[in-house]
């Protein structure tokens, strides 16, 4: 049975209580205590519940030794035990959220003194404050939401490893994301887009992605040994995200099964792609530089043959619809993909795989304002039916 002593200390400005516990002992016998010190204010009686409380913890196997570990501290060792474990993508998206969002907010905290006053602390900082270490604006709450999801991540490791008995996390107000209204590009406005993007590097990974829904980091990692241009179908095996600390392009497989997926390409998109072929080789043939040697294959590249940065050409993209009065993004052109397969009145599993969702119940809940009116057309179309088959017994 664990046992514990308390002692007033008598000090020049002040007093205080010191708590003496007696730890179970350690792997050689060695006998092990624990001090504690409390303010002098604290009346004795509640030094001693305190005591008490603790004494039951250790007799019970639910104590936490007290450690002066900050929240900085554990999550910069959680890191480093896990980012062997995630892609270099996700390492460097958790590396982000650490030190932009979460070390300049509440980092210095005693990770045991962490409290659920503290993490809201921290939502409302960013909601007000954003990336402070950036000095930037106030964040969505989509990103909030991805922070303390992060943190509530991180810190079931230090409940799992008996560091701290409880999430701080649990039970914290993340801001209510409202659902924006996806951009779904207008045939108009579709026209307009590649007619001004005719002629720069954006043009072919805009018009694949328009045509097979496919994700611009799909787009960007799309190598020529995954394109059947014969059977018209393409492979979506990898993503192309940014270069490694080595300057080699970064490639990542997909996340799920689903996402891994041949999907069929039409017969434009299929021209498109063979001139586009012609035309890389004369270019690959009559460059001096060094780049096509390393391009990896790429069915898009620079002009000399080098990777294009996704970051980079999202930018751009979005400068460009802008100044042309066109309100979309680049990923907007795979909801535009979407929605006119809806449109047509394509299977929602149909859509599901094509565009790699991991199961129809993702498509149906981002695409269900355009599923909306399809319910009318089920009327229509049974009733039509029905219609055809009483003029026939007739």
């Amino acid at each position: 049975m664990a046992k514990g002593s308390i002692k007033k200390v008598e000090g020049k400005r002040s007093t205080s209580w010191r708590v003496i516990i007696d730890l179970p002992k350690g792997p050689e016998g060695k006998r092990r205590q624990k001090s504690l010190t409390y303010p002098g204010m604290m009346k004795k009686r509640e030094v001693e519940k305190k005591l008490r409380e603790m004494l039951q913890e250790i007799d019970g196997g639910t104590w936490i030794e007290p450690q002066k570990t900050t929240l900085a501290e554990f999550l910069e060792s959680w890191l480093q035990e896990h980012e062997d474990t995630v892609s270099v993508a996700t390492a460097r998206k958790y590396r982000n959220v650490i030190d932009c969002h979460i070390v300049p907010a509440i980092g210095d905290i005693p990770l045991q003194k962490l409290g659920p006053l503290d993490v809201q602390r921290l939502i409302e900082q960013l909601k007000t404050r954003g990336n402070k270490k950036e000095k930037g604006g106030e964040l969505s709450p989509t990103t909030i939401k991805y922070v303390i999801r992060f943190l509530r991540f991180a810190l079931k490791r230090a409940v799992e490893t008996g560091l701290i008995k409880k999430n701080p996390t649990e039970g914290a107000k993340i801001p209510r994301q409202e659902r924006k209204e996806i951009d779904i590009l207008s045939e108009n406005e579709i026209g307009r887009l590649f007619d001004l993007l005719k002629g720069s590097y954006i043009y072919g990974p805009a018009k694949v992605a328009f045509h097979t829904g496919a994700r611009l980091t799909e787009v960007l990692g799309l190598t020529w040994d995954c394109v059947d241009l014969e059977g018209a179908k393409i492979r979506i095996e990898k993503a192309y995200r940014y270069f490694n600390d080595d300057g080699e392009p970064l490639f990542t497989t997909p996340k799920t099964k689903a996402a891994r997926r041949t999907i069929g390409i039409d017969p434009e998109l299929v021209a498109f792609l063979k001139e586009h072929r012609i035309e890389q080789e004369k270019a690959r043939r009559w460059s001096t530089g060094g780049a096509w040697a390393s391009s990896h294959d790429l069915v898009f590249t620079m002009g000399d043959g080098s990777p294009i940065i996704p970051g980079a050409l999202s930018s751009l993209f979005s400068q460009k619809m802008k100044k042309a009065g066109i309100a979309t993004t680049f990923h907007g052109l795979r909801h535009s993909h979407v929605s006119i397969l809806i449109k047509a009145g394509v299977p929602i599993t149909t859509i599901s795989g094509r565009v790699g969702h991991a199961n129809p119940s993702i498509t149906h809940s981002v695409y269900a304002h355009l599923l909306e009116g399809m319910d009318d057309q089920a009327v229509n179309a049974f009733a039509a039916l029905m219609s055809q088959a009483k003029s026939k017994r007739a």
